[in-house]
């Protein structure tokens, strides 16, 4: 059965922008803004004419018709910003259109009625004779600013919707990176585990002393495991730790035939590696190598960082002929490609894992990662590596 999880619609579906132009504050500010600018304007080419308008005259004009203009738009905005921003384009001009015609007309009127209260006149003319004059002159510039005004809503809105579409796709894209490496991680413990108990169970009637030292290193194994949860990255102090118990393991079942040996600059030890990805190359290393040599061999791992960059090698050397790193089907071991799916889950194009046969006894896997240092980790030196 598959759960999913229903979040609830983004602001920008249910038509809520979070940008501060959207409140009616700000939106009357901006229209006053673009009146002052309208004033400098016209009191630029007025100043030095025949009959040169006062700089106060000029501002309690454009001020008063702004305001005007700015307060019918915000009472029009307040109930219909959702049709403003959302609604198509045929819906929004037949909703829009009629209501800007008597909006223009209704302002003109007021600002007709209004002016001459604020500002004085040499010619002295009718309420009607001065209506009838604003409308010839000024109509069309009413209908242009209520215009532009919602062209300009409406493509800050369209940013907006992109903007959080882009930010819940981002989410999304992070959820299913960690829902991968989660099914990644899910894919190789029981991977190991199997094998691990399979070499218990070889042990438990041949030597069970042995059988019983394998047990208890798995249970420190396991234990370490569950207390990294999910996890996704872990010291690499800590991914030592946990390999160097597991080869432990491993060499209790097969005796002298596995050595190992691990050489990690200090410098390094606080960086930050995905959670086991070591141990399949380990495994791989033993299994596709070591173990098909009668004389055994070694496991070097070693770690050091070049500029911004961690280098992590695993090699092992066989003491004697050891057939190629594939195997006679040519599949690719579960634990390689799984660490091939985990670095690019993980880092993208800023990785890379190699995988090359150095002569007949030897054998290199090396990954390369980008160094990000756990601050919060101790500066304990490594001691007491290799045998």
């Amino acid at each position: 059965m598959v759960f999913m999880r229903l979040s609830p619609k983004s602001d920008a579906q249910n038509g809520v922008y979070s940008s501060a132009i959207f409140h009616p504050l700000a939106l009357l500010g901006t229209w006053l803004i673009v009146g002052f600018l309208f004033a400098l304007q016209e009191y630029a080419s007025v100043r030095f004419s025949p009959n040169p308008m006062t700089f106060r005259s000029v501002m309690t004009l454009w001020s008063t018709y702004t305001l005007i203009s700015g307060c019918a738009f915000v009472a029009v905005w307040i109930p219909l910003r959702k049709t403003i921003l959302n609604a198509r384009w045929g819906t929004l001009l037949k909703i829009m259109l009629p209501l800007s015609l008597v909006l223009s007309v209704a302002e003109e009127m007021l600002f007709v009625w209004i002016i001459p209260l604020v500002a004085s006149y040499s010619v002295h003319r009718t309420y009607w004779r001065r209506l009838e004059m604003v409308l010839s002159g000024d109509s069309v510039t009413n209908l242009t600013f209520f215009w532009i005004a919602i062209l300009i809503v409406r493509g800050i809105g369209y940013y907006e919707r992109f903007r959080q579409t882009e930010i819940a796709t981002s989410e999304l894209r992070a959820e299913l990176v960690g829902a991968q490496l989660r099914a990644l991680r899910m894919q190789l413990n029981p991977h190991f585990l199997f094998n691990t108990m399979n070499g218990i169970s070889s042990l438990i009637h041949e030597d069970p002393d042995a059988a019983d030292s394998m047990l208890e290193q798995l249970s420190r194994l396991l234990r370490m495991t569950l207390d990294r949860g999910e996890t996704q990255e872990v010291t690499l102090r800590e991914e030592i730790d946990f390999v160097q118990l597991y080869l432990e393991i491993q060499r209790t079942r097969f005796g002298k035939r596995l050595r190992f040996d691990f050489n990690v600059a200090p410098s390094t030890l606080d960086s930050l590696i995905p959670t086991m990805i070591l141990q399949p190359i380990v495994e791989n290393a033993y299994r596709h190598g070591i173990s098909h040599s009668l004389l055994g061999g070694t496991i070097r791992v070693e770690a050091f960082s070049k500029g911004d960059e961690l280098i992590v090698s695993v090699t092992n050397t066989t003491d004697g002929a050891a057939p190629a790193v594939k195997t006679s089907t040519n599949r690719v071991p579960v634990g390689t490609a799984n660490v091939t799916s985990r670095l690019e889950l993980h880092y993208r194009e800023r990785q890379s894992f190699t995988l090359r046969q150095i002569d007949s006894t030897t054998t290199e896997a090396r990954l390369t990662i980008p160094l990000k240092i756990d601050h919060a980790g101790g500066q304990q030196i490594l001691e007491g590596f290799g045998t």
